[in-house]
């Protein structure tokens, strides 16, 4: 069994002072991997089994020394250590990843308090020295830093209004926690989760693979979804972009957003003609010319729902407006139950907030995350997710553009199994428009660059990606003996830890797909909807 320690009266007390919880990211860290975990308490330690695990962060409980169970230690500090890690745009250490790509840390690398058998990682510190990031003593496992912290804190983002270069008005870019000038290019928190998942599928855990299955129970190689913003422009700009997404093969999603007067600029008639076309709707709040309250989060959700007659499962915000933190306006989301939001822009550019052909992994992933609420709502998980933007209007202006941009975000997306975002504002896909034809040839490109490999495309929707993620996060994986139970509410890939050519599954013999991912062969086994015992 998975265990990670919660130490309640310590979190009571740094959230008293105002500070961050940080084990109290871990159940959005085993989400994200798909694994099942059940939270205990310090003196609990004592009673776990050579055969179990625990996760440990924060700080290094005094009933350490009496637990049996393989430790992995997530920053852990000594108890005379009082240093809380806080959010701050500061990259402390770069930790070099397996592929030799550096991944940005947001907190401190400590000392190691043990002398370790075997340094599995480094890192280096903004000074240029090299350090230990990540060693192995005994059966044990250490990270050098708060895994958890840099993960949350990053993955949120940073805002330093006060005396930030970045844009003005409370617009998310200023929460880019990167500096300026720091490369995006690599989803890098997804690179350091990596080096959990390595470390865990080598004690036998399963993991839920992130990808949703194809519809014949097949790994797809690509996920992708289509999204963009109506921005109160024109009832004929949704309906002809949703017919060109319809005519390459693609579904679409779009936000609306009502005008100063309270309304939409299209009906349910129009609506239906949208979902016709494969199509489907999301909320687009509008806080430029409202205040930057809950009322005027719930007012315009009300209004959506009065409007086409449904509840929207996700939004995005207009101009990207966010005065408070993360934490608050995803509260006020979670508030009308709305599921997700995908509005973080993963790339920007500091010249030009409208530029066009950005890509990036500015927040540190390509994929859904969940994170939790601040210090002074108890750091309690937040239900509603987040969803980042990572190819923003991208554009081939001539027949004869560079396409190696385009190519090399699909290529990257495939060899990661990352979940794939191309962004597109409706009026930019209606013809007339004059950048259309450079819009089109992005899409015509994906269609023919993924056919002549022979990629298995599973078209997908921000609505699709939000519910998939919804009910993995709550699917329960559990090993026992030789045995996984696995209980789902949609149908699902488990990642097995090991190789194996073939399994049971409730007794009848399963194929086992293996694929390449993140430079590893992946062994993934289909799973239907209910519960299902794996052998």
């Amino acid at each position: 069994m998975l265990y990670y320690v919660i130490d309640s009266s310590l979190q009571a007390k740094r959230n008293a002072a105002g500070e961050d919880y940080t084990p109290a990211y871990i159940p959005a860290m085993l989400a994200f991997m798909g694994v099942t975990g059940e939270a205990i308490v310090p003196d609990a330690m004592s009673t776990l089994t050579e055969r179990d695990i625990v996760l440990v962060a924060a700080d290094r409980p005094a009933q350490l020394s009496d637990c049996k169970a393989t430790v992995i230690l997530m920053g852990a500090c000594e108890e005379n250590d009082s240093s809380v890690p806080a959010r701050v745009r500061r990259i402390f250490g770069e930790y070099m990843t397996k592929g030799g790509v550096p991944a940005p840390l947001f907190v401190p690398i400590r000392s190691a308090a043990d002398v370790p058998d075997e340094v599995l990682a480094v890192a280096k510190t903004a000074d240029g020295a090299e350090r230990p990031a990540l060693i192995r003593c005994g059966k044990n496992y250490e990270f050098l830093f708060d895994l958890p912290a840099t993960l949350w804190f990053s993955g949120d983002g940073v805002c330093e209004m006060q005396n930030d270069p970045y844009f003005p008005l409370g617009r998310t870019p200023d929460w880019r926690p990167l500096p300026n000038g720091v490369s995006s290019a690599h989803p890098y928190n997804d690179l350091l989760i990596l080096e959990m998942e390595r470390i865990l599928r080598s004690l036998g855990v399963p993991t839920i693979y992130r990808l949703p299955p194809m519809e014949d129970g097949d790994a797809p190689d690509l996920v992708l979804h289509f999204s963009g913003d109506d921005d109160c422009t024109s009832a004929d700009f949704n309906r002809k972009a949703s017919r060109v997404m319809k005519e390459k093969g693609f579904y679409y999603h779009i936000n609306a957003m009502p005008n100063g007067n309270g309304q939409f600029i299209f009906d349910r008639e129009v609506l239906r003609e949208l979902n016709e076309n494969g199509c489907e709707l999301g909320l687009h709040l509008d806080l430029t010319c409202s205040p930057y309250t809950a009322q005027t989060v719930d007012n315009q959700f009300k209004l959506f729902c009065e409007t086409f007659g449904i509840h929207p499962c996700t939004n995005v915000n207009h101009c990207l407006i966010q005065h408070g933190s993360q934490a608050e306006f995803l509260r006020w989301l979670q508030a009308c139950d709305i599921i997700a939001d995908n509005g973080y822009l993963g790339e920007f550019d500091p010249k030009d907030i409208n530029a066009f052909d950005l890509n990036g992994f500015g927040y540190g992933t390509s994929f859904p995350r969940y994170t939790c609420d601040d210090a002074a709502h108890g750091n309690v998980p937040l239900r509603t997710m987040l969803i980042p933007i990572t190819y923003y209007e991208a554009r081939l202006p001539e027949k004869n553009s560079d396409t190696s941009k385009v190519i090399s975000y699909i290529d990257a997306a495939v060899a990661n199994a990352r979940i794939t975002q191309f962004f597109f504002h409706p009026h930019y896909l209606t013809e007339g428009n004059p950048h259309f034809s450079a819009a089109l040839r992005v899409l015509e490109l994906i269609k023919s660059h993924t056919a002549a490999h022979g990629y298995r495309v599973l078209p997908s929707s921000t609505n699709r990606i939000a519910t998939f993620w919804q009910a993995r996060a709550a699917a329960t994986v559990r090993a026992n003996d030789d045995a996984v139970t696995v209980s789902t509410e949609v149908p699902l890939l488990l990642r097995l830890p090991a190789a194996a050519e073939q399994v049971t599954l409730d007794g009848a013999v399963a194929p086992v797909i293996q694929k390449q991912v993140e430079g590893e062969n992946a062994y993934l086994v289909f799973v239907p909807a209910g519960e299902h015992l794996v052998k």
